[in-house]
């Protein structure tokens, strides 16, 4: 079985259609994947765990319109919605997009304060204010010795959207590097404080800086408990599934959501808006 899949994915990535490549390196890495094989991240209705392995196969869904509505003033989005879903995971109207972000910055805090450390949610950071620009980043942490001061900034890349075409089918986690270098370019280190990007792909694939972040916090917790006469259990694996499982609900929610409807409109941010 092994062999005869080794074969497939070669066969896919040499005569497979350009969304075929990207759909197989958004769909790698340690990180993608992992909660459907977790003893802990198990909390799928059926319907999330059909859509969600029927999105990871590349299986098509029904075509028509998108019916993302805002609720403000109630006017739909009605761009085409495409058998495989392209549109329903890059579309900005409704709430669902802004819910999967906030879910994933909640997961990173939830992460630092395992490790010891204090977590803020939309933290100022006076040394990245710019005269046309807020500088409110999505997460903060510190308060342990290991995480004396650990900035970072959550986003969800499609890797379809036409931006990261035809590199995101030839590179794994392109659409992850240029997210960072967005993120980099508009918060530049300043005043010895820098920026951590956490990227996910639309198919689940963590970015190397966010996969970097996950290692930074891993190495703090097992200090922390070392130190406490604790026995310090492997925290990768379970976190790993943690945030593909948010990042899989959320993709069903979306496809969902473009094709049945879902009121609303994304939540504020009153720290950026004041």
């Amino acid at each position: 079985m092994a062999h005869r899949a080794e074969r497939l994915y070669e066969e896919l990535q040499t005569r497979g259609s350009e969304r075929d490549r990207v759909r197989l390196l958004s769909a790698g890495g340690s990180t993608s994947g992992s909660s459907l094989v977790s003893t802990t991240e198990t909390d799928y209705t059926d319907a999330q765990w059909r859509e969600a392995l029927r999105w990871r196969l590349g299986l098509l869904g029904p075509a028509g319109r998108c019916r993302n509505v805002t609720s403000k003033h109630g006017e739909p989005c009605d761009d085409a919605l495409n058998a495989e879903g392209d549109h329903a995971i890059n579309c900005m109207t409704g709430p669902v997009r802004q819910a999967v972000h906030a879910a994933l910055a909640d997961v990173v805090c939830e992460f630092i304060e395992e490790a010891g450390g204090q977590a803020r949610r939309e933290a100022y950071v006076k040394e990245f204010q710019q005269p046309t620009k807020s500088a409110f980043l999505d997460v903060w942490g510190w308060g342990a010795v290991n995480i004396p001061d650990l900035l970072v900034d959550v986003t969800w890349r499609h890797p379809m959207a036409s931006r990261y075409l035809p590199g995101a089918a030839r590179q794994a986690g392109h659409a992850c590097r240029l997210a960072a270098a967005d993120k980099e370019a508009r918060y530049p280190a300043s005043g010895g404080r820098a920026a951590h990007v956490f990227c996910v792909e639309g198919w689940g694939r963590l970015g190397a800086a966010g996969e970097a972040v996950l290692d930074l916090l891993a190495g703090a917790a097992a200090a922390h408990d070392r130190r406490r006469g604790r026995a310090a259990p492997s925290r990768l694996h379970r976190w790993r599934a943690r945030i593909d499982a948010v990042v899989q609900r959320g993709l069903c929610r979306a496809l969902e959501a473009a094709r049945f409807g879902l009121p609303g409109e994304p939540p504020a941010r009153r720290g950026r808006r004041s």
